[in-house]
């Protein structure tokens, strides 16, 4: 609450402060970026998603990066934050426990670090369209969407919600590419997703259809609500 009021007060006093452009949440992490592209932050901070070098809760606004020209946040109350960075490249900190920063290890960033994976991928793959990290609980992975229409993942994935064909998840790889099947001339132009003890995620063609990966026991693929257990999907299947 405390942190709420403080952002109040900076976003009312404009001869104080630069007026904040964009905002960012997990359950009780706050992040703002202004128009200088600094982002700061208040809350909780045991992953060290504050970026300050340490796991010490915050209370009041502290700068997490600079020269941001977006961001996303991830989780719950532990949470990871990924930047993009004016030059094109990113960054991330906090929690990592199940890699969903693609640093190949499971080790919590308190600083932002380079992430070299997904530099790679947008460098590769015409940019990055949309990030979607999403996680509660245990259970965190990171989606991209690239401008070329490929998708990519890293992090949980225990019931095959990051599409790439098993139901493992690798603590000691980067991302893994989505095994996205789209027709000629179709391409995958949004991506969405839900994590609850089970996750799975959604992808959006410019056709229309939509592909979907993970926990399938409510019988999504099929069009319908019955309550059809019908297991998982590890490979993104039409649903529309």
């Amino acid at each position: 609450a405390s942190a709420v009021r403080d952002f109040v007060r900076i976003a009312e006093n404009v001869d104080d402060f630069l007026i904040a452009k964009d905002l960012g949440t997990s359950y009780v992490t706050f992040y703002f970026i202004d128009e200088s592209g600094t982002v700061r932050g208040a809350g909780t901070n045991a992953a060290g998603q504050l970026g300050q070098g340490n796991t010490g809760q915050s209370n009041n606004f502290v700068e997490v990066e600079t020269d941001v020209k977006r961001f996303w946040v991830g989780g719950w109350k532990n949470a990871w934050v990924i930047f993009e960075k004016n030059d094109g490249t990113f960054t991330g900190c906090g929690l990592n426990n199940r890699n969903q920063l693609a640093l190949g290890n499971t080790t919590n960033q308190l600083t932002p670090v380079p992430l070299a994976a997904l530099n790679s991928i947008s460098s590769a793959h015409d940019g990055v369209l949309q990030v979607l990290p999403l996680g509660i609980n245990d259970e965190h992975a990171t989606f991209v969407l690239c401008n070329d229409g490929t998708g990519w993942a890293t992090g949980f994935n225990d019931n095959g919600e990051l599409g790439v064909g098993n139901a493992v998840t690798f603590a000691n790889r980067g991302f893994r590419q989505v095994l996205l099947s789209v027709n000629p001339g179709e391409k995958v132009i949004a991506v969405a997703g839900a994590i609850f003890n089970s996750a799975h995620a959604v992808w959006l063609t410019n056709q229309g259809r939509i592909l979907m990966s993970g926990e399938d026991s409510y019988g999504f693929s099929q069009g319908t609500n019955a309550f059809a257990n019908l297991g998982n999907l590890t490979v993104p299947e039409a649903v529309v």
